[in-house]
């Protein structure tokens, strides 16, 4: 060790309402360490039911509370406007072909079927109005002519006048034009919505359209959508690839599979419960609470590690299991508490955050904090005690 242990650490009478604390604590889940773990096992099986409901999102209006001036503003707006995102759609073709028109309109009616679709918009609607326009406004001509000269001649007049800023948005070029673009507006940025909405219209694509050009799906919504998959993925793997390293870690350090094992087993029981309370609360999972399980981890295997080695030196200098494990919890245990108060109290200034991702990040880092404490000072001793693991004696 580079520094010495504080010789008030030793002294059995300083702090002494939190060694009787931790004495009362340790000797209870050593006398009930079956019945502990079984109730843990029971935690975690409701936990491990309510991160199925766990939701994604990435929608910027649930950022801030409802009060929010930000939010009731963003929300008018959509009210307005039919929403404040949208999807588009990239259309491979000549434009003034009555075939890509007519796959452009298959394609509009197929979104229109989708309640959380407001507006469309594309070249076809131009088309469709102009040709009615010079019929008399005869409702049954408000179609697509075959003529693709005719359709031609309709772009141009509508191009000489003040709207051509708006049909350059619909189309590349106006003599001749090679790809187009459908604009669907969303109502409201629900994800999971938007989701099955891309997927489903991908699949129509290919099904309908295959050989008559590309079509690409963009905008705003989709990538909100892609984003939250990718939190999703990514809250995954950093889990699994931290998980790994840390059991890698600690069988190298303990020598012993067992050793990693126990090790990651508090931290595996903190990640399912929090995760699962997200589920029952209605917390969403994104961009911040997404950056919870890599904290957990740092500050949950620290308190395994400090319990779990401590634990082995005392056996080694001649106390049997118990008294080891009542050593370190006078010992270990009273740096172990003290630590997590402090960061408790340190990332309490979170919850008072208008933010609201931030506010629900504090509040679940206050509770992984507290259960990578029980897990390091409760159910280690209860699992040790009742398995007495060989690596602890080596």
């Amino acid at each position: 060790n580079i520094a010495k242990r504080p010789s008030f650490l030793s002294d059995p009478n300083s702090f002494r309402r939190i060694n009787n604390g931790l004495n009362i604590w340790g000797k209870f889940f050593i006398k009930y360490s079956r019945s502990a773990i079984i109730s843990t096992l029971i935690v975690l099986i409701i936990a491990g039911f309510g991160i199925k409901l766990v939701s994604v999102d990435s929608n910027p209006n649930n950022y801030y509370k409802q009060d929010s001036k930000i939010r009731i503003h963003n929300e008018a707006i959509s009210r307005g406007f039919g929403g404040t995102a949208q999807l588009s759609v990239l259309i491979e073709g000549n434009a003034f072909d009555p075939q890509v028109l007519q796959n452009i309109e298959l394609l509009t009616e197929h979104f229109k079927k989708y309640p959380l679709v407001s507006q469309t918009a594309s070249i076809v609607d131009v088309v469709k109005t102009i040709h009615m326009a010079f019929n008399n406004g005869d409702s049954t001509y408000y179609a697509i002519p075959d003529d693709e000269e005719l359709i031609a001649q309709y772009i141009f007049l509508y191009s000489l006048t003040d709207e051509q800023s708006s049909i350059s948005v619909l189309i590349d070029d106006v003599d001749y034009p090679e790809n187009s673009q459908l604009i669907v507006r969303i109502k409201d940025i629900n994800t999971s919505q938007i989701s099955n909405i891309v997927e489903e219209t991908q699949d129509f694509i290919e099904t309908k359209f295959a050989g008559f050009g590309e079509m690409k799906i963009s905008g705003t919504a989709a990538m909100l959508a892609t984003l939250a998959k990718l939190i999703v993925k990514g809250q995954m793997i950093s889990l699994i690839i931290s998980l790994i390293v840390m059991f890698i870690i600690m069988t190298i350090v303990f020598r012993s599979i067992v050793g990693g094992v126990i090790s990651v087993l508090p931290l595996i029981s903190a990640i399912i419960i929090v995760f699962g309370f997200m589920g029952y609360t209605g917390i969403d999972l994104d961009i911040a609470t997404a950056m919870l399980s890599s904290i957990m981890i740092g500050v949950g295997i620290d308190y395994t590690v400090h319990f779990l080695w401590h634990v082995k030196e005392h056996i080694k200098e001649g106390q049997d299991l118990n008294t080891a494990i009542f050593t370190t919890l006078r010992l270990s245990g009273k740096g172990i508490v003290v630590n997590a108060l402090s960061v408790i109290i340190g990332f309490s200034v979170l919850l008072f955050s208008v933010f609201v991702p931030v506010h629900f990040f504090g509040l679940l880092i206050l509770l992984s904090i507290g259960m990578c404490l029980v897990g390091a000072l409760a159910l280690l001793p209860a699992i040790i005690s009742l398995l007495k693991p060989k690596f602890l004696f080596k």
